[in-house]
C-alpha cells in the first residue's frame, strides 16, 4: 500500500494497491531490485503463487494475475470469483493456504458475501457470512464454504486441522467441518470454532515496550465515558493484552528444533510482540499453553515494531513482516 485505501469500489477514485516483485539478483542477501508486478488494486491482502502468476485476494474480487511474457509484470488479469464484502477492511478475504484436499483455503472474516463465479455464471451463489472458503483455481464453480471464525491468518497442521485468530481471540481451532454439518439442514449448530488457549482468548501479553502516549490518553477518555460500560476490560487499559492478534503460524517442520517444534506463534502488533503457544491434543480438539511463563517468543522495546505476518522458511527460519509504524 502506498497510502490508505480510500479509492476503489464505489468511490470513482483510482485504487492505490500494488504488488511488487523484489529480487536479490547479486545474491548478497539484500533485495536491490523492485518491479511493480501489478497496480490499481483496491486492497491486495492475500497472495498465492499459481502457474505463471498469482492468485490475489482483492475484495470484492478473487483474481488471477499472470505474467505471460516473463518481464516481471502482470499483463493478464482474470476474476475467478466475486461478491466478497468490503464494508469492514479488517474482515476481508485473506490468507491463502494449500490444503491436504488439494484445494486452496482462505479466511473471509466476518464480512462474508454472496459469491458468484465470473467464469461460470451458472454457479449457484454461495453465502459466506462468518465462514471461510476453499476452491480449485482451475475449476470455475469449485468454491465451497468452510468453517470460519478467523479474522486474519490461517495455519494448518499435518492432518489438516485449521487454526486462525481474531484481534481479541489469539488462537482458534476450526473444530467442526462446515461441509459435514451442512449434510443435516435441520441441525442447529452454534460456533464451529473454539478458543483453545488455557490462559484465555484475550490473554495477558508480557510486552517490554512503553505504552504509547495516545493509548494512555485514549484509555483515560474511554474509562470516563459511557463507552466504558460496553467495552471489555482488555480495552480499558493502554496495553498488555492481546487486542491485535493475527497471522498464526504452526512450527511443524522437521527443520524446527525443540522446544519450538509444534508451537504456534501469533503476531501481536499492538503490543510490539510475537506470542507462542504450545499445542496439546484434547479429545477432538486441542488446548494451547504458554510457551514461556512470563515472557513472549519475541518482544521489542521499539513501539514501531509491528509484526503482521509470519511464514516458515525451508531452513526452519521464520520470516516476519514488520509493518513498522
Amino acid at each position: 500500500m502506498i497510502g490508505y485505501p480510500n479509492g476503489g469500489v464505489g468511490t470513482g477514485d483510482v485504487s492505490s494497491g500494488r504488488i511488487k516483485l523484489l529480487e536479490d539478483k547479486d545474491k548478497d542477501g539484500f533485495y536491490e531490485t523492485s518491479t511493480i508486478f501489478a497496480e490499481g488494486l483496491r486492497f491486495p491482502i492475500g497472495l498465492f503463487p499459481w502457474k505463471k502468476g498469482l492468485i490475489v485476494a482483492n475484495a470484492p474480487d478473487l483474481i488471477y494475475l499472470e505474467d505471460t511474457n516473463n518481464d516481471g509484470k502482470a499483463d493478464s488479469s482474470k476474476v475467478l470469483f466475486t461478491g466478497f464484502h468490503t464494508y469492514n477492511i479488517q474482515q476481508m478475504l485473506n490468507s491463502f493456504r494449500w490444503g491436504l484436499d488439494n484445494q486452496i483455503h482462505a479466511v473471509a472474516g466476518s464480512n462474508g458475501g454472496t459469491i458468484t463465479s465470473k467464469e461460470n455464471p451458472k454457479m449457484a451463489p454461495v453465502e459466506l457470512r462468518g465462514r471461510g472458503i476453499r476452491f480449485r483455481p482451475d475449476i470455475p464453480d469449485s468454491l465451497d464454504p468452510v468453517t470460519g471464525g478467523g479474522q486474519y491468518g490461517l495455519t494448518m497442521d499435518s492432518f489438516g486441522a485449521l487454526f486462525s485468530s481474531t484481534n481479541s481471540q489469539h488462537l482458534r481451532h476450526m473444530v467442526l467441518p462446515d461441509d459435514q454439518i451442512r449434510r443435516n439442514p435441520y441441525l442447529a449448530v452454534g460456533s464451529m470454532a473454539l478458543d483453545i488457549p488455557e490462559h484465555g482468548a484475550a490473554c495477558k501479553v508480557f510486552r517490554i515496550s512503553p505504552f504509547e502516549a495516545w493509548r494512555v490518553e485514549r484509555t483515560s477518555r474511554r474509562k470516563s465515558s459511557e463507552l466504558a460500560k460496553k467495552l471489555p476490560a482488555t480495552e480499558l487499559v493502554p496495553g498488555g493484552y492481546s487486542t491485535s492478534s493475527c497471522s498464526p503460524l504452526l512450527l511443524d517442520s522437521d527443520s524446527v528444533q525443540a522446544p519450538y517444534r509444534d508451537s504456534i506463534i501469533i503476531c501481536e502488533p499492538a503490543n510490539n510482540a510475537i506470542l507462542r503457544d504450545v499445542l496439546e491434543p484434547k479429545g477432538v480438539t486441542f488446548v494451547s499453553r504458554r510457551g514461556d511463563p512470563e515472557k513472549e517468543f519475541l518482544a521489542s522495546t521499539d513501539n514501531w515494531f509491528r509484526p503482521v505476518h509470519l511464514n516458515l522458511c525451508l531452513d526452519g527460519s521464520i520470516l516476519v513482516l514488520d509493518f513498522y509504524r
